[in-house]
């Protein structure tokens, strides 16, 4: 990869990437996917679900609503938690989600049901095992925070070429770790650690990613450049 480029401050850095990225809503011709929770009723409070995917045409008429919470997250008060990673691959037309704390990637194309095409959780993935139910205030955020190391939050999901990657929080030892799996048969090819978290790919095909670490002497840290299979093959 390329010599990383350095940022004084966390919103230099998203004025950067703002200046490079291109509109990942307007993927397809007719059609603009947007995310959030769409509650349904329920007599059952203790069970109030949500889809999270919706789709409009290009005038912003509603279409449909697609991706239902997972149920067997419901007793872990996760709805709260549920913003997806997203990828969108204008070339295909297709749009990919994951939720943080489910090993699952999503497959959404126009005129297609949403389906799941990879499945296959590896052993350093962890779901969470216990509630999410932090106090207000200094002390909830701490709280917070600890309940995020007992399981293993994916942070990104991207394609590259022949791959798909997948990204999340392990500290194994390195911060992240990266799952790089084949793009049509999803068959697991590697396992990379890295302290550098995905954000997104440029309209130039360049990806970009930050220097993700803690220290009071961290300073934001942004790198560009390629997938390298050499790396692990």
């Amino acid at each position: 990869m390329n010599t990383p480029l350095r940022a004084n401050s966390l919103n230099h850095l998203y004025m950067v990437l703002r200046a490079s990225v291109p509109d990942a809503w307007h993927i397809y011709p007719r059609q603009y996917v947007l995310f959030g929770n769409k509650w349904l009723p329920s007599p059952d409070p203790s069970k109030r679900t949500a889809d999270l995917v919706h789709t409009y045409d290009k005038s912003g008429h509603y279409q449909k609503s697609v991706l239902r919470f997972p149920d067997r997250f419901l007793p872990l008060n996760l709805i709260a938690c549920d913003t997806p990673e997203v990828y969108a691959d204008s070339a295909a037309n297709t749009v990919y989600i994951a939720l943080p704390f489910d090993y699952k990637v999503y497959s959404l194309a126009p005129s297609e049901k949403i389906s799941s095409i990879i499945n296959e959780k590896p052993a350093r993935f962890r779901e969470p095992a216990t509630r999410c139910d932090p106090k207000a205030g200094p002390e909830g955020v701490k709280e917070f925070q600890s309940w995020l190391l007992t399981w293993t939050p994916i942070v990104a999901i991207w394609q590259d070429g022949a791959y798909f990657l997948i990204e999340y929080q392990t500290f194994d030892p390195l911060r992240y770790t990266v799952d790089v799996r084949d793009l049509h048969t999803h068959r697991l090819l590697a396992q990379l650690g890295t302290n550098y978290r995905y954000l997104t790919t440029d309209t130039l095909g360049q990806e970009w990613f930050v220097r993700d670490v803690d220290g009071a002497s961290y300073r934001p840290e942004l790198l560009k450049g390629k997938f390298d299979e050499h790396a692990w093959r």
